[in-house]
């Protein structure tokens, strides 16, 4: 009789399994994962059907143990179970290496589903996961578990993406001005996006105020780059026209000079320039603390699909072409501002709306907090913790936070709040009569913290990293091998436990050496790994 290992904390669901199975598959059940990781490798069963979201260690993880270390454990049929119906469960299974994914409760003929995946047993398959063959997963997931809805990529930014399924089926796609298949495979090949999945087919989108520049009772100052006079001038009049302030820079030198000593609300860059061009220069504004909430608007004398999909992945907000009407580039501008006039507008209405982190940035967020001097309660959350701070006309009183675990309090909560990635936030207002556990004013601790984070030598991080002597914060890391992207939990196991050098942690995930340093430094900024001596 062929021998199913299953994984599972639901005993119902266990005593469904069992019922459902038949006479054709005898039913080994575990509820230890590491147990279960381990005797999948050393007497490997026909199938495995894992709990996803078991709690120590988790469905992605599992995977990476097994499939991800060749043998005869690789090539195991793996299901993963899970009641959560979200874009970002869809996604990182299919980029974790399952097999299947069953939506519980399921709805479907198990012994028949069980016979189909032992048909695969002992089939090669490449590991990591490409977005290609991620695509090819997440369409035989829906089709299996006939899904009907719409899978999102960054819903409410420029760069969205959408594909509606019905029964199962693909029905349309769009991104990136591509359609349908073509549409989807792009869609995927962004592991890291913000992934949202929504049976009705409409995705929560931030809040749009107001068209009008004026709407947002400043004059918002933006940086125009360009090698080219005429189009620094053509742009500029137009865009002050429009109502904003403007100033520019001839270069990405200049330019990144300037975002680092001056407060500019948008960035608009020419790719090709002298000295430094834009995609450098959008890369370094990513990188730095000070400037990588501030949206980049790219321009280009091309109107090529792959460049404005290379410059979704550096970070840009929008991609336009340089012939195009300058009405355009208005609009865009606007459409770029748009989410943080709109949170200007719940804040100021004294609503407790849902607010995207990730849109209009933590640290701009507290500076309009201190801007409009409001009194109240910041609740935000993001996949490594909850985070709670405290204010006062605008000052913040108190700040914790509770990441992986772990109670924090004071200047390392707010740390940990403004380097938070995919975040969601509300603001309350109320009294609040508590002293301040805080010497210095909103302003003033934003400017300590960026500087330190700024102090931050690369240099001295890729030393430590070099001679494996980065130190792990053992709650934050565990907590950040699981919630992380499978490329980000693959660097993460390369260079703490393996503790590989940079250009074989790249060959080993098959990631440019680029890519893994800007994952390690991520994981400095947010207190995953540190430098020794450097406090926690």
């Amino acid at each position: 009789m062929r021998r199913v290992l299953v994984v599972e904390r639901e005993a119902l669901f266990i005593e469904a399994l069992q019922r459902a199975a038949g006479g054709a598959f005898e039913l080994e059940v575990l509820a230890d994962g590491v147990r279960a990781l381990a005797m999948a490798r050393t007497r490997p069963p026909e199938v495995v059907v894992y709990d996803a979201e078991l709690p120590v260690l988790h469905g992605r993880e599992f995977l990476r143990g097994l499939k991800g270390t060749g043998g005869a454990g690789s090539r195991v049929p793996v299901a993963l179970t899970t009641r959560r119906r979200s874009g970002e469960m869809l996604v990182q299974s299919a980029y974790a290496g399952a097999d299947d994914l069953w939506l519980k409760p399921v709805a479907f003929d198990v012994a028949a589903r069980l016979e189909e995946l032992s048909a695969t047993a002992g089939a090669s398959r490449d590991w990591p996961v490409s977005g290609r063959e991620a695509a090819r997963g997440v369409l035989a997931f829906a089709g299996r578990n006939r899904l009907s809805g719409t899978l999102w990529l960054n819903p409410g930014v420029p760069f969205e993406g959408s594909c509606t399924f019905e029964n199962g089926r693909l029905h349309r796609a769009s991104f990136a001005g591509l359609t349908g298949r073509d549409a989807f495979i792009e869609m995927l090949s962004f592991e890291d996006g913000a992934w949202r999945f929504d049976e009705g087919g409409q995705a929560h989108r931030p809040a749009v105020a107001s068209d009008d520049p004026e709407a947002s009772q400043r004059a918002e100052k933006l940086l125009v780059v360009d090698d080219s006079p005429q189009i620094r001038e053509l742009y500029s009049a137009r865009l002050a026209h429009a109502g904003f302030a403007v100033e520019t820079a001839a270069d990405g030198v200049e330019a990144l000079e300037r975002c680092l000593t001056r407060r500019y609300d948008l960035v608009i860059t020419d790719l090709t320039m002298p000295r430094m061009d834009g995609w450098a220069l959008l890369g370094r504004l990513r990188r730095h603390p000070r400037t990588r909430e501030v949206p980049v608007i790219v321009t280009s004398a091309n109107d090529d699909f792959r460049e404005a999909l290379q410059a979704a992945r550096g970070g840009a907000w929008d991609y336009v072409s340089k012939g195009g009407d300058l009405t355009a580039l208005v609009h865009r501008t606007v459409v770029a501002l748009s989410p943080r006039w709109a949170a200007q507008a719940i804040v100021d209405r004294g609503a407790a709306d849902e607010l995207e982190l990730d849109v209009i940035g933590a640290r701009w967020l507290m500076e309009l907090l201190d801007e409009r001097k409001v009194t109240g309660t910041l609740h935000a959350a993001d996949e490594l913790g909850g985070y709670t701070v405290r204010v006062r006309r605008g000052t913040p009183v108190t700040a914790t936070a509770n990441v992986g675990g772990r109670a924090r309090a004071g200047p390392q909560a707010l740390r940990l709040l403004l380097s938070s990635r995919r975040g969601k936030a509300r603001f309350e207002t109320g009294p609040v009569e508590e002293p301040s556990t805080f010497k210095l004013g909103t302003r003033g601790l934003l400017e300590a913290m960026i500087d330190a984070q700024s102090r931050v030598d690369e240099a001295a991080v890729l030393e430590h990293l070099k001679n494996g002597t980065l130190v792990p914060d053992p709650e934050l890391y565990a907590l950040f091998r699981r919630v992380a992207s499978a490329r980000a939990a693959e660097v993460a196991e390369a260079v703490v436990e393996a503790r590989l050098p940079i250009a074989e942690a790249a060959g080993r995930v098959r990631l440019s050496e680029v890519d893994v340093r800007e994952i390690v430094l991520d994981m400095v900024f947010r207190g995953v790994l540190r430098v020794p001596g450097e406090d926690e």
